[in-house]
C-alpha cells in the first residue's frame, strides 16, 4: 500500500475554499501500551511528552478537515530471552483529521502514518536501529475552553506490521490515550 496515498482524498479537501483556516500548536502527554513481538510477545506500558502541529479547514459550518504532524512520546524498552534487548523510540504521526464543530465540544476521527524507531544488537552486538512504519487510527475529543485555548484527548492504535530485525521477524503494534492542549493562531 502506497501510505501517502492514504492521506490524498483529505489533502485534496484542504485545497477546497475555506471559510476559515487555522494553525495550532500544543503539547501532548501520552500513556502508552506497546506490543512487541520477536519469537516471543512481550507487552510494555510507558509515558512521554510530545508537540504536535495542525493546519484546519472548515468546509462549512460543521464539517473540518487537517493535517495533524506529531513527534515525541512513549519510549519502551524490551527484554527478549537470552538476553536481547530491543529499545523503542517514538518516531512522528501524519494524519488526516476530520472533526465536527460545536458549541465547545468537538469529536475528532484522525487516520494516517506512523513510524516507531527501534534499536537492538545484531548478531555481533553492535547497535543496529530501524525504523518501522505503519498506520495510525485515533478518535477522541477537543473542548474549546476560551476562543484560543483548546484541550484534547485521544485513544490511539497503531500497527507497525513487521521487519526483519538481527534475524528475526519483529512486530509492533500501539495503543495509546494522549491528553494534550494546543493554542489556536
Amino acid at each position: 500500500m502506497n501510505k501517502p496515498a492514504l492521506l490524498a482524498p483529505l489533502f485534496l479537501l484542504l485545497l477546497a475554499p475555506p471559510a476559515h483556516a487555522e494553525l495550532r500548536l500544543g503539547g501532548q502527554v501520552e500513556f502508552v501500551g506497546t506490543d512487541v513481538t520477536s519469537g516471543t510477545e512481550e507487552s510494555v506500558s510507558d509515558a512521554g511528552v510530545g508537540a504536535f502541529a495542525q493546519f484546519r479547514r472548515t468546509l462549512d459550518s460543521d464539517l473540518v478537515v487537517g493535517a495533524h504532524l506529531s513527534f515525541g512520546g512513549s519510549s519502551p524498552n524490551f527484554d527478549f530471552p537470552g538476553g536481547r534487548r530491543i529499545e523503542t523510540s517514538a518516531g512522528a504521526d501524519l494524519l488526516g483529521l476530520l472533526a465536527f464543530s460545536g458549541d465547545s465540544y468537538i469529536p475528532v476521527i484522525m487516520l494516517g502514518y506512523s513510524s516507531l524507531n527501534v534499536v537492538g544488537p545484531k548478531d555481533n552486538m553492535e547497535r543496529k536501529e530501524e525504523t518501522l512504519t505503519g498506520w495510525k487510527f485515533a478518535f477522541g475529543a477537543e473542548f474549546e475552553f476560551t476562543e484560543d485555548f483548546i484541550l484534547h484527548t485521544l485513544f490511539q492504535f497503531a500497527d507497525y506490521g513487521g521487519k526483519m530485525f538481527h534475524g528475526e521477524d519483529v512486530n509492533a503494534t500501539q495503543t495509546s490515550l494522549r491528553l494534550g492542549f494546543a493554542f489556536r493562531f
